[in-house]
């Protein structure tokens, strides 16, 4: 009988257990994730379990073990349907938890990061949230760009790229997650929880992310590619066929540092002309990632301002105008 090598039979997944912590991030990973990321640096407390849903075609995801981590196969090629599968699979007790974070696997961001967005679901009691991204981000939408000088700004509508929620209104979505053509239609049946709460959504702008792949390029777009159809087109027809409103983007107020309630800043225009100028750039130069990943290392194709201090990896550096750089702290770096 033919037996699997050593090295590509599948490692055996490790199965949820409670680590502690009143906060889950769960995260569909492939061989491609920047999860590692987010486990650094290591010397900082981290106040949340990770679980990784991996889909992937090698061993498993890379790190895949440490305290409150934990991972389950689950070949599934869909995100939502992919996290039911993993509750059900891994045996994850959502009563365990209060928030619950959801984000997908081409983020760069740090323990402090995830660790500061569960501080502010609970300081402003946010039924959901997501952090804001790095204005040298893929976004889609231009109030997902992080504001400096503001701590957050309530909105109607999130993007469940990188959000956090509050478990009890996750458990209120659980029956649409196994829907299929539900990628972008999540964002507003969550909108839906919500919608007789006042100032229940907001962007995080106290801690931002760098969004590091083009949208519509992820392997969890494979099977609306494979259709011949486009995201927009599937999220209008989920929406009309399960009766759900589709909720307009708005800006409903904001908070500064220094907790004053604003409403949307007089140079929000002024500033976001350098993340439009980024996009047109990156469309120009037909950039599709601003990251890569092998063997649970992550690299660069330059230093962003706002992300993790980096350190030039020559060895791994590619030719031209984007040298990959080594996503490694500096021991000198305190953050």
């Amino acid at each position: 009988m033919l037996q699997s090598s050593p090295s590509t039979a599948p490692a055996p997944a490790r199965r949820w257990q409670p680590g502690g912590s009143r906060n889950l991030v769960l995260a569909r990973v492939g061989d491609k994730s920047l999860h590692a990321t987010w486990l650094k640096p290591a010397h900082t407390a981290r106040d949340w379990d990770l679980h990784l849903s991996y889909y992937g075609s090698r061993l498993g995801p890379v790190p895949r073990s440490g305290r409150g981590l934990s991972w389950s196969n689950d070949p599934e090629r869909s995100k939502f349907y992919g996290i039911s599968v993993a509750l059900e699979r891994a045996g994850i007790d959502l009563d365990a938890y209060d928030y619950i974070a959801l984000p997908d696997d081409d983020l760069v961001a740090t323990v402090a990061d995830w660790n500061l967005g569960f501080q502010l679901m609970r300081k402003h009691d946010l039924g959901a949230a997501q952090l804001s991204l790095n204005p040298f981000s893929f976004f889609g939408h231009l109030d997902t760009v992080h504001r400096p000088g503001l701590e957050l700004r309530y909105v109607s509508l999130i993007e469940l790229m990188a959000p956090i929620i509050r478990v009890d209104v996750f458990k209120r979505c659980l029956p649409y997650l196994r829907d299929h053509d539900n990628i972008w239609a999540m964002d507003h049946v969550l909108a839906a929880q919500l919608r007789d709460t006042p100032r229940a959504m907001a962007v995080l702008d106290a801690v931002s992310v760098l969004h590091t792949r083009s949208f519509w390029t992820g392997p969890l777009y494979a099977p609306i590619r494979a259709a011949g159809t486009d995201p927009h087109s599937v999220e209008r027809r989920y929406l009309e066929a399960h009766g759900i409103e589709r909720v307009e983007r708005r800006t409903l107020g904001a908070l500064t540092r220094g907790g004053r309630s604003v409403q949307a800043p007089w140079w929000d225009d002024i500033y976001l002309a350098g993340p439009r100028l980024w996009r047109k750039l990156r469309a120009l130069r037909r950039v599709k990632s601003l990251a890569d990943s092998c063997g649970g290392r992550i690299f660069l194709r330059r230093q962003y301002p706002g992300t993790p201090a980096l350190e030039l990896d020559r060895r791994r550096q590619r030719g031209g105008p984007f040298g990959l750089q080594n996503l490694t702290r500096r021991a000198d770096d305190p953050r």
